[in-house]
């Protein structure tokens, strides 16, 4: 006696096929010789289940899902940057540019003959206030430069703590050209003009 080397079904003697699949036994083989080196074929595994859950296998992982966020995290860093940069030149632009604007302001109100607009852009410690009160200032400063400007240029700023030098090419309405450098500190949050000299 023997089972069958297909599906473990015990085999009756003489047999030439297996009674409960149809393996056929080989030539010259019996339900003697069917079976293990001892005669016996161990009994199959159980099936499976039919009400198991079956689940496919999981997906391959990509490398591109990596490359993804890789990519999302250079941009994010980038545009910090970006608005690092933006933000940081936002404030050296109106450093730089407060200083010029007060010197431009300072030059357009004298050469329109507004004394008091003058007066109140320079710094209380200026030499200007201490050689001139405000009356003198606009007799002796203001109406002696009324109109005489045509255009003037203010450039070539430094920034040093709370002191600013100012260059400014100016053009009279003669034809003829000066160069002036202003000098501003600040008192406050606000430049003011400390002197001016012809360079």
């Amino acid at each position: 006696m023997g089972y069958c080397e297909k599906c473990g079904k015990e085999l009756s003697e003489g047999a030439l096929f297996c009674p409960a699949c149809g393996n056929a036994l080989g030539p010259g083989e019996t339900a003697e010789g069917a079976g293990n080196a001892y005669g016996q074929v161990p009994p199959p595994a159980p099936p499976p289940s039919p009400y198991a859950p079956s689940y496919p296998p999981p997906p391959p992982k990509s490398s591109s899902g990596v490359w993804k966020k890789v990519v999302i995290v250079v941009v994010v860093l980038l545009l910090l940057l970006g608005a690092g940069a933006v933000v940081s030149g936002i404030f050296i632009f109106r450093a730089v540019k407060a200083p010029v604007d007060v010197t431009n302001r300072y030059i357009a109100a004298v050469n329109e003959g507004d004394a008091g607009k003058a007066w109140g852009l320079i710094h209380p410690q200026s030499r200007l206030k201490r050689d001139y009160d405000r009356r003198s200032f606009e007799e002796e400063v203001v109406k002696e430069s009324v109109g005489v400007l045509k255009s003037w240029n203010a450039h070539e700023v430094s920034i040093n703590g709370s002191r600013a030098r100012v260059g400014v090419d100016l053009e009279f309405t003669d034809g003829s050209t000066m160069k002036l450098e202003f000098e501003l500190r600040r008192e406050g949050n606000d430049w003011l003009i400390f002197d001016y000299v012809e360079v």
